[in-house]
């Protein structure tokens, strides 16, 4: 991937992704509803979704939502590109 990531380049990216993938991946699991404990605040109860088709994450607590690319830069402390590439290396997205 070069240095610089296109628009193309994210929809790639998200494209080979669930968000229960990266969440899962990254030690968040999902019941079977997609309901799963959210990183982003101090959380017993799930109440960050975790939806289907591509369409991201919200959390009905705290308000965080996004996308794959998003959870990993708020997860990591990372901007959008860097969190792109540490997808595209973690799950060897060409």
């Amino acid at each position: 991937m070069s240095c610089h990531l296109t628009k193309a380049d994210y929809e790639t990216i998200k494209g080979h992704l669930t968000m229960r993938q990266v969440a899962e991946h990254y030690g968040y699991p999902a019941d079977s509803k997609g309901w799963c404990l959210c990183p982003f605040h101090k959380d017993s109860h799930p109440s960050m979704l975790l939806y289907p088709d591509g369409r991201g994450f919200y959390c009905f607590s705290c308000g965080a939502g996004g996308d794959e690319v998003s959870f990993v830069a708020r997860l990591f402390g990372l901007k959008n590109a860097q969190a792109a590439r540490q997808l595209a290396e973690d799950f060897h997205i060409p």
